[in-house]
């Protein structure tokens, strides 16, 4: 059996978490010229939110219970898209989704639409993994947390 929503509790949940992190290590004064953490969970999360509007509960295994009530051995979550590009995670969202991520970030930021910023960030997960190599590119963490903020108010209205 799969159940449908128009956005996955867990999936969201797990976003969420990233989320926290993010903000906790964006604000640390620790942290302090050590983006790494910060960008990595920031952009993860926002990766997740983006996956949970197109997840589905899984029920795996089902057998009777007791009579007439049937349990599950396991319940799961699984997105529609895989991998870690933002921009294609974006543009695989349907056009209700996209619209009201858009309308809703261009309302609190200027300077960029949410097509750009999916397009500038697409990558950011798996290259600031492994930044010591070489391999990040700049960031705007205004940015990032406004979206982080969009996609966490829109996704928690249909949990």
């Amino acid at each position: 059996m799969r159940i449908s929503r128009k956005s996955e509790p867990n999936i969201y949940y797990k976003a969420e978490g990233f989320h926290i992190a993010a903000q906790i290590l964006n604000k640390a004064n620790e942290m302090q010229h050590r983006g790494s953490p910060f960008i990595v969970n920031a952009t993860f999360a926002i990766e997740l939110y983006l996956k949970c509007f197109d997840g589905k509960t899984v029920f795996n295994r089902p057998f009777e219970y007791c009579e007439g009530v049937t349990r599950y051995e396991n319940v799961t979550s699984e997105a529609s898209n895989r991998g870690h590009d933002l921009g294609k995670l974006f543009s695989h969202l349907n056009d209700a989704n996209r619209k009201q991520i858009s309308s809703a970030f261009e309302k609190r930021i200027s300077g960029i639409t949410s097509e750009e910023f999916f397009e500038k960030y697409r990558d950011h997960f798996v290259l600031w993994r492994y930044s010591f190599e070489g391999n990040a590119t700049t960031y705007s963490p205004s940015e990032i947390l406004v979206m982080l903020e969009v996609l966490k108010e829109i996704a928690s209205q249909y949990i």
